[in-house]
């Protein structure tokens, strides 16, 4: 999570369509290419919908060209230092004022960076998302199993939504653009916060709060955070680029988050004062929840406790409010997620296959009492673990979202993976095929340091002597619905 005290979102967007690879760089863009103006943060199709040139019921290959944004601004303020992009899909190379200043290949990661040195009073960025068809014709390693959920096996190099890629599970509108926001900043923000919270006895929830303040001009001289009216002091340790602030404090008089079939889901705001000298910035973070989780898997068993209670999970895997944007608007959002809970589910799965839903998605949740099974964004294929360049972003993936993620109390659960290990199974191949250093390790390590109250799994399904089998552990069960075995089964 980033949090710019003083940014711009308000920037003007124009976009066009070119052939893959035909302009290298912004120079040789053709004068005579058609710009149209684009919602951002948007995807392609959804600036496309909007401007009456495409519908969904079209059938367009979004990842066969490459799509050029553009942006012009005046700086009014001298002191912007930073751009945030906060989601980029998927393979962006980015320039500002004809200076190439990052190329990304992660859809799920948000990057900033130092432009002060590049920096005019007339600026141009640019931002180019290159053809992830063309992209998947390079020659790389042969993975050690096929799956048959998607058609193109190298898929398994690129952090991108299997959303639109899956034949069958909706229509084929894949995620091209900046589907989150880009920012200008002055600097002054928050970065990488991490708020976790654990509810103990005798209605004590513990808080371990952590976060940089980026050095800009100011040092604060003191920082004080605030939980149900009360206020705690933090340390403040100085870096060489940022100060960190941290502290391990206990709250009194909570009340416990519960999942509304058993209980209230009390909530409690968090703001950090940051004093100076001569002034003080105050930052209203989120609202938080207390609960304590716990994961049964003993002998045949498979069981979620929250706050000492078994909990009946009942629910469904979601996919996403809107396949156009890979977002959708809160209100409809919101709906979506009341008629949930009204039908007395109480726990969602976001699968694999699918994207980290955006910030309001779990803020609707924790305010409902809805329970989140959250997998990480990997599904059936045989990812290159090995590789230096791709463990490296999705180590910075897994980071960013298990902060953003940790001070959220719907978070109940959290999967390395979907049906990997099932996946292994069917083929008939050896449990050694499947052990990956990636969710053996690296993300069970990160998830432990980061949100250490929730529980951890490899994969979905789970246990017993094949993943594969329905009597033990954690099973994916589709007799009676989807192969339309008889009830009694």
């Amino acid at each position: 999570m980033i949090l710019p005290t003083t940014s711009r979102s308000n920037l003007q967007w124009v976009f066009t369509e070119s052939v893959a690879n035909n302009f290298l760089d912004p120079s040789q863009i053709s004068e005579n290419q058609n710009w149209l103006n684009a919602i951002v943060p948007g995807t392609v199709a959804l600036s496309l919908q909007c401007l009456n040139l495409w519908d969904i019921n079209q059938n367009k290959n979004f990842d066969s060209s490459d799509w050029w944004y553009r942006c012009n601004f005046n700086l009014e303020k001298k002191d912007t230092k930073y751009l945030y992009l906060n989601g980029l899909a998927s393979l962006c190379d980015i320039w500002l004022n004809d200076k190439k200043i990052l190329s990304t290949d992660n859809m799920f990661r948000s990057y900033k960076v130092d432009i002060s040195d590049t920096l005019q009073d007339a600026n141009t960025i640019y931002l180019c998302f290159r053809s992830l068809t063309k992209n998947l014709e390079l020659k790389r390693s042969r993975p050690a199993w096929k799956t048959k959920l998607v058609n193109n096996q190298q898929l398994r190099w690129l952090r991108t939504s299997l959303l639109g890629k899956i034949p069958g599970w909706t229509p084929p509108v894949s995620a091209v653009g900046p589907w989150k926001s880009v920012n200008l900043s002055s600097g002054n923000d928050l970065d990488n916060i991490n708020i976790q919270n654990n509810l103990k006895d005798n209605g004590i929830g513990q808080v371990l709060f952590s976060c940089n303040f980026i050095k800009n001009t100011k040092m604060p001289n003191k920082a004080i955070i605030t939980i149900n009216n009360q206020q705690f002091e933090l340390n403040i340790i100085s870096k060489k680029t940022s100060i960190e602030i941290n502290g391990d404090i206990n709250v009194t008089n909570i009340k416990a988050w519960m999942p509304h079939t058993h209980g209230k889901s009390n909530l409690y705001e968090v703001k950090l004062e940051l004093e100076f000298s001569t002034d003080s910035i105050v930052y209203s973070l989120t609202n938080i929840g207390f609960k304590n989780t716990h994961l049964e898997m003993n002998g045949n068993d498979f069981s979620i406790n929250v706050n000492g209670k078994k909990i009946f999970c009942r629910g469904a895997v979601w996919t996403t409010n809107d396949i156009v944007s890979h977002t959708g608007e809160f209100k409809e959002l919101h709906k979506t997620l009341s008629l949930m809970k009204n039908s007395g589910a109480n726990m969602i799965r976001i699968g694999g296959t699918m994207c980290y839903e955006q910030e309001e998605f779990y803020t609707i949740c924790d305010e409902l009492g809805i329970m989140i099974w959250q997998d990480f964004m990997f599904a059936n294929m045989d990812y290159p673990s090995n590789d230096e360049h791709f463990l490296k972003s999705v180590t910075e993936e897994i980071k960013q979202q298990v902060n953003r993620f940790s001070s959220h109390p719907c978070i109940t659960l959290y999967c390395g993976n979907s049906e990997i290990q099932q996946q292994v199974s069917m083929l008939g191949l050896t449990k050694n095929t499947y052990n990956n250093n990636l969710f053996d390790e690296i993300i069970p390590a990160i998830c432990s340091e980061k949100h250490k109250s929730i529980p951890y799994i490899a994969s979905t399904p789970i246990g017993g002597t094949l993943p594969i089998h329905t009597d033990k552990n954690l099973s994916h069960y589709y007799g009676v619905g989807a192969y339309l075995s008889d009830i009694s089964e």
